[in-house]
């Protein structure tokens, strides 16, 4: 048997902080919980299962998370981790998951109503994704400073070391604009069972929107040019 030799740079030794952990573990829990609620009250409000969906397909889109954190060199810190899952050696806490489900959710419930009426003109999307660059980068300040997750080795746009590479903002915007469009797209011949089908419409666009914005990063830092 060969044995594959890659050259990752081997992540920093971390550990999760105490009490920050369990903080975001309840504030993301609630929100996570207030948007899948608030899913129930546009339910019926358009009397369709579509925004509840969309929340529990914010939720699936999960798997992302160490795909994207073992090719972008980043981790949440193993030791102390309140885990739910661990893929491509990476430790995804249930924090991560609240976040998923929060964030996603509150941008598919946003666009839903423009999904129905077919009324997001080019404006009101690249507005949408300004808002979502801008939020992204705010939000990381403080948990990139606390060690909640940890950025490491070479990152493009990495202007200080208190704050997310901004490369990252626009592509974690890109994954969920990307699933909301595969939404859209795919809402008018959805009928009965088949919208069951927006579940899977998450993770697919997250991974399109995340690797088809950002291979171009992925494949540099992992490089030998970025040595």
């Amino acid at each position: 048997i060969n044995n594959l030799t890659v050259n990752f740079p081997v992540p920093p030794p971390a550990a999760m902080p105490e009490p920050l952990q369990t903080v975001f573990f309840w504030i993301t829990g609630v929100a996570a919980l207030g948007i899948f609620l608030y899913s129930f009250l546009m339910a019926k409000k358009y009397r369709s299962a579509v925004p509840v969906l969309m929340v529990i397909a914010a939720g699936a889109a999960i798997p992302l998370e160490p795909i994207v954190g073992f090719l972008g060199h980043v981790i949440h810190p193993a030791d102390g981790s309140i885990r739910m899952f661990e893929s491509s050696t990476r430790v995804i806490p249930w924090h991560m998951f609240f976040a998923y489900v929060a964030g996603f959710g509150t941008m598919y419930l946003a666009l839903f109503p423009k999904m129905l009426n077919g009324s997001a003109t080019p404006k009101f999307v690249w507005t949408t994704c300004a808002v979502g660059v801008a939020l992204y980068i705010l939000i990381e300040i403080y948990p990139v400073q606390a060690g909640l997750w940890v950025y490491y080795d070479n990152q493009p746009l990495w202007l200080w070391r208190g704050m997310a590479p901004l490369t990252w903002s626009f592509m974690n915007t890109a994954c969920e604009i990307m699933g909301a469009a595969l939404m859209s797209l795919m809402l008018p011949y959805m009928r009965g069972w088949k919208q069951l089908l927006i579940v899977p419409l998450a993770p697919m666009g997250a991974l399109m929107g995340h690797l088809g914005s950002g291979w171009p990063m992925y494949s540099i830092i992992n490089s030998s040019a970025a040595s």
